[in-house]
């Protein structure tokens, strides 16, 4: 066996004794190959399953593979251990042998064996079940602690026995674990090879590996991670660095070479075991803005807002208001009345950007992330010295104030950049101007959740953080709960406004009750929680917390040392005890006492309630430097291996019941030495190291790791322990169970699908196309067709899993198309097949899964409207009371609720109200309630003349072919987006409507050229050049151009341009320069449009010349272009192998073939009896024009 198997078995058979469990059960072996399931379908298994998932594994993949046969010829014995049984058998037969104590077997003498020398006490037994034997087995590894550490480095002696055994020969790698383990992390991070690695060298230093592999290779490790099958990596292209042809870096980058600002702050490379955490998180996130954030996130800015980095006349107003947020007239040595452009321009000329008054966007941008982000900001947001030697994150008084004007300013004019914004109508920019800070950032969340949030209403009567979060919460919850009232419990309002008493009062702390009710929710129906209230409305955001909890902890609390808080109501015990006990967020976060009350102060007191009550100091008040005290070192003070040392300390002590951090502290020797790693260790370095000699941490190390882990297994066995309690999440997290084999579905398969019988990918399409739903696009809510299918209509766990096997087939699907491409492998066919299964099963699954139904919220909002007539908008004189588009919307949802309840009424008469879909429900009272709410008073239509004008112009424009691509595309986006606007917009939406003409007309006007030839056609020509824009073909030419005369008169093709400038056209872009085909200036020839023609010319454009009869390319039309015509007509020639210009030339009639009627009028040109028309109409005007683009054609 390889020494790293051996090691493998060892630490396998270390980590099992981690678990143990009571004795007293009825069952024998226990099968686990099935077990029970929970509501939402999560495999359960019982204790009885978990002990036999455990000793399997013990047996299997530990035992067995050690390497102990051999003869005891003293004893005239014969030891094999391949199983727990066979240990305890071995051990009987040794310390029962009647010469047993005639020789020395060293530290076996010390050891007690009541427990192996026990016949009933193995797998085998009749009277013994598995969780029995391995509680026995534990309790005996537990009572033997001493001696059984000194495993740890082989120091432990078997007398006699190593003369037929010898564990130094036998497992090496306990000879100097220390050694091994850092070979192998060696070879795992530095070196696969081990090259380079000496025991007692610089790397057997676990720090010094960490330390080596974060400096020099964790830029290329991450980068190499995120590089794609195809070869590219986002990340380093990003980054700018080297390739290898598979995406992975080509060279190892030092972190200090790709953040060179660390090299200030902290040197040329990290010592993690020494720099303090604070100082470490200060000096990257300082090197992030200013090697990577300025240095690359400018190009990304204007690429978000579509503006070319080289532009000098694009707009970057944004910009500017970026800068003037943090720069002032004043600031600049202005005067007070100076303008916005004369203090941008003296801004950029103290940053030492060229051309100010007309800067590149891209040097604008980079100055002004510089200065934001390393002066600006640091005005208004700092860190404040405590006095104490602390110091905490803070706002400048007047910054909230600031930063509420620019929302002022910026919000009404913000759909001319971003097109999915929400409409501000003037009746809003108004309200805006007159608004408390608090207010006009309760109007920007609520700006922002119409965009990003569908299917939610948010109502416009909220004047504060607490009540938008309340009327959303309402809302989100109707569709939840559409049989709960919570909008009648709402607090009334006085005579003045406020709101009277604080039970239900929108503008206190219902909104968390709210809240808790949504989670209670989605905890019930996707994790499989008991409910806290059977009434939504009675859910308490306390109760919730402590439910939650609780059921978080019905499984983990046994990892935790709870201590009392165990079986306390007070929920901020429990979170301090043991969440906080793993990450101290109490001593992380800033201005908060370490304790269960700081735990409470940190969520409710420096969270919720300042989001709530839009204190934002308060809230970056946590962000800061704790102060360490002579009792309590604040966590991120302590060097980063420190705290992970930390960490594994509080995680393995806390699991075995043993003291806090608090507790025992960091000075006390024997206190240390009571822990399983101490919370003395600063490196990690300590924790493999046989036995530490320093200071506190004398005596402890990996030895006294093993004897107090293996002396600690009492405390978890009992009654109500870790092993009582989650025996089976143990036997999952070591392996012993693969909870993954368990699925609900994976089992029903193995059960029940036919052995034998595939389904093929076909079927599996025919499946998945049935059962995914094709989407909603370009569909109204009311149409017929419209997919009603969401979360709320079915129980939430089976909905996902549902939606979960959806995706894995689709992502089968397209493997399958790309593997018939040749870019992928092709799925397996038992992967196909179990996907059909699945999907089938999922669905039966989600049929009777299905939730409660109920109209009572659209009722609510349907019957005070009684019967309505779409004549009701008119008044009694003719005028219209609502304007067009409000009055729409309310009369499409009001037919549509209509429709609902109708539906829903005859499904509740047949007895299938159940199938009827709840989200379907919902959306008819939601979009009725908001169709209502928008109603407004009609004010007359809003002006479309300027947008029909670009529209039209649009149709007139020149060729796409003319104009760059970006550019293009820019034309035809804002052309689809103006032609697809609704026209029943009013007079208060002017604004939106200008705002697609501007961005239709902007990009017109931006339309960028490529070079191209300008044309005569007059003089002697016959006939008229031109470009077949379709296919870049000049025609127009015939057996006169570029003849040998010609190229004698003007010096060759060097004077080709003076040539053509003087009979046909010529370039405003460049020089126009010919390169002939092997046979002449005829079809094929190419016109280039070149910058320099007489140096290394860039061909800026070309268009390939084309002489209608002439497919042989010398110029002329005759005898040797019908045989090559002949050949294509009789197929002897391939047409389709033959250059698309060629046909062109030849396809006379043009009827897309050569055929006889073009043979036979290239055969009279020839001799004089025809003339072929070289400007034919069929080949003139014909082109993509923009409207084709946006109409789905292709260039």
């Amino acid at each position: 066996m390889k020494q790293s198997k051996r090691l493998l078995c060892v630490l396998i058979a270390l980590v099992m004794m981690l678990s143990c469990l009571t004795v007293g059960v009825s069952a024998y072996k226990t099968s686990y190959t099935n077990c029970s399931y929970s509501s939402v379908k999560q495999p359960v298994f019982t204790k009885e399953q978990a002990a036999s998932a455990m000793l399997d594994y013990l047996d299997d993949q530990v035992l067995s593979g050690l390497d102990v046969n051999f003869d005891l010829s003293v004893l005239s014995l014969h030891i094999h251990i391949y199983s727990l049984d066979s240990l305890f058998d071995s051990v009987k037969d040794i310390t029962g042998h009647t010469l047993y104590k005639t020789f020395s077997f060293g530290d076996i003498e010390n050891m007690n064996f009541d427990v192996p020398r026990n016949s009933d006490i193995r797998r085998r037994s009749d009277n013994m079940t598995d969780l029995q034997v391995l509680g026995y087995l534990l309790q005996w590894l537990n009572s033997n602690a001493d001696p059984l550490y000194k495993w740890a480095d082989n120091s432990f002696s078997l007398g006699i026995i190593k003369n037929f055994w010898n564990p130094k020969e036998k497992l090496t790698m306990l000879n100097d674990l220390h050694g091994y383990i850092n070979e192998m992390v060696y070879k795992a991070l530095i070196n696969s090879t081990g090259e380079g690695f000496a025991v007692g060298g610089a790397y057997d230093n676990l720090d010094y590996i960490v330390n080596d592999f974060v400096n020099n290779r964790l830029v290329k490790f991450v980068c190499d991670m995120l590089a794609k099958p195809d070869g590219s990596n986002a990340a380093a292209d990003f980054l700018g660095l080297a390739k290898n042809e598979d995406g992975t870096l080509k060279e190892y980058v030092k972190l200090v070479d790709l953040l060179p600002s660390l090299k200030t702050s902290i040197g040329s490379s990290i010592d993690f075991t020494k720099v303090k955490t604070y100082d470490l998180i200060e000096s990257l996130f300082s090197a992030l803005i200013d090697d990577i954030v300025v240095k690359y996130a400018g190009n990304l800015i204007l690429d978000a807002l579509k503006i070319d980095p080289e532009d000098t006349t694009a707009d970057t107003s944004y910009i500017n208001i970026a800068i003037t947020l943090f720069v002032t007239n004043e600031t600049m040595g202005l005067p007070e009345d100076a303008s916005q452009d004369e203090l941008i321009a003296k801004f950029l000329e103290s940053q030492g950007v060229e051309n100010p008054t007309a800067p590149k966007p891209i040097d604008k941008i980079n100055v002004a992330l510089k200065y934001i982000l390393k002066e600006g900001i640091t005005k208004y947001i700092y860190f404040q010295d405590d006095g104490n030697g602390g110091k905490y994150l803070t706002l400048e008084p007047t910054f909230v104030s600031k930063l509420s004007e620019y929302v002022k300013m910026l919000l009404p004019i913000i759909g001319s950049v971003w097109k999915d914004a929400p409409e501000i109508t003037d009746e809003q920019s108004t309200a805006l101007e007159t608004m408390n800070d608090e207010q006009t950032f309760a109007f920007l969340v609520k700006f922002l959740l119409e965009a990003l949030v569908d299917d939610v209403e948010f109502s416009d009567n909220c004047d504060s953080i607490r009540e938008l979060a309340t009327y959303t919460l309402i809302d989100v919850l109707k569709d939840l709960y559409p049989n709960a009232e919570f909008e009648d419990l709402m607090a009334k309002k006085d005579a003045d406004g406020n709101y009277i008493g604080s039970q239900y009062n929108p503008d206190g702390d219902w909104c968390l009750d709210l809240a808790a009710a949504l989670v209670d929710y989605y905890l019930v129906g996707e994790f499989g929680m008991e409910t806290v209230n059977s009434d939504p409305t009675k859910i308490t955001f306390s109760a919730e917390l402590n439910a939650a909890f609780d059921f978080f902890l019905t499984k983990y609390s046994k990892f935790f040392n709870l201590g009392s808080a165990a079986n306390s109501t007070d929920v901020w015990a429990k979170v301090y005890y043991s969440v906080n006990q793993v990450i101290p967020l109490t001593n992380i976060c800033y201005g908060v006492e370490n304790s269960k009350d700081g735990m409470r102060e940190i969520v409710m007191d420096k969270i919720l309630n300042p989001i709530l009550d839009f204190d934002i100091n308060t809230l970056l008040s946590l962000i800061g430097r704790r102060a360490s005290t002579s009792t309590l070192t604040a966590t991120l003070d302590k060097p980063l291996t420190q705290i992970i040392t930390n960490l594994l300390a509080r995680v393995l002590n806390g699991l075995f019941q043993l003291p806090h951090y608090e507790t025992a502290g960091t000075t006390d020797n024997a206190a240390q030495l009571s822990l399983i790693i101490p919370y003395s260790y600063t490196r990690l370095d300590q924790i493999i190291t046989n036995v530490n000699t320093d200071g506190a941490n004398n005596g402890c190390g990996l030895k006294n790791t093993v004897k107090m882990l293996l002396g600690s297994l009492a405390n978890i066995t009992g009654e109500g322990s870790l092993c009582d309690t989650s025996l089976d999440l143990l036997a999952e997290l070591l392996g012993a169970i693969d909870v993954k084999s368990y699925d609900y579905v994976t089992v029903d398969y193995n059960t029940n699908h036919t052995p034998g019988e595939t389904y093929s990918i076909s079927e599996l399409k025919a499946i998945y196309n049935e059962l995914a739903l094709t989407g909603n696009e370009g569909l109204n809510y009311y149409d017929d067709n419209y997919e009603y299918f969401h979360m709320v209509d079915f129980a939430p766990w089976a909905y996902l899993k549902f939606r979960s096997t959806l995706r894995t087939a689709g992502s089968l699907i397209s493997q399958y198309d790309e593997a018939e491409k040749g870019k992928e492998v092709y799925p397996s066919s038992a992967d196909i097949t179990f996907n059909c299964y699945a999907l089938r099963t999922y669905k039966d699954l989600l049929i009777g899964n299905q939730t409660y139904k109920s109209t009572y919220q659209l009722n609510k909002v349907l019957a005070p409207l009684g019967t309505v007539k779409y004549e009701d908008n008119l008044n009694a004189d003719g005028t219209k009371k609502y304007t067009d588009r409000t009055w729409n919307a309310y009369w499409n949802a009001y037919q549509f609720a209509n429709k609902v309840m109708k539906e829903y009424n005859e499904h509740v008469a047949a007895g299938t109200e159940m199938d009827y879909r709840q989200s379907k429900i919902n959306t008819a009272r939601r979009q009725l309630s908001k169709a209502l709410h928008n109603l407004k008073a009609y004010v007359g239509l809003a002006n479309y003349e300027e947008l029909d004008g670009q529209i039209d112009r649009v149709a007139n424009l020149f060729p796409p072919v003319r104009y760059t691509k970006d550019s293009v595309q820019k034309v035809v986006d804002a052309y689809k987006q103006a032609v697809a606007l609704d026209r029943d917009y009013d007079q208060d939406s002017q604004k939106l409507v200008d705002n697609f003409y501007k961005k239709l007309y902007d990009s017109i006007e931006k339309l960028v050229s490529i070079p191209s030839i300008e044309f005569y056609n007059y003089g002697d020509n016959s006939f008229e050049q031109n470009i077949d824009e379709r296919y870049g073909y000049a025609i127009g030419y015939d057996e006169t151009f570029w003849t040998a005369q010609d190229q004698e008169d003007f010096g060759g093709l060097e004077g080709f341009n003076d040539y053509f400038s003087s009979f046909y056209g010529y370039s405003g872009d460049g020089s126009v320069t010919l390169v002939p085909t092997a046979n002449g200036s005829g079809t094929g020839a190419v016109l280039n449009i070149v910058d320099d023609p007489y140096g290394e010319a860039n061909v800026l454009n070309h268009y390939t010349v084309v002489i209608f009869g002439d497919v042989n390319g010398d110029g002329k039309i005759d005898g040797q272009d019908v045989v090559l015509l002949r050949a294509y007509a009789s197929l002897m020639l391939d047409p389709k192998e033959a250059a698309d210009y060629i046909v062109y030339a030849g396809d006379l009639n043009f009827d897309g073939n050569i055929g006889n009627s073009d043979i036979k009028s290239v055969e009279n040109a020839g001799v004089g009896r025809e003339t072929i028309n070289q400007a034919p109409s069929e080949c003139i005007g014909k082109y993509t024009s923009f409207v084709d683009l946006a109409n789905g054609a292709t260039l």
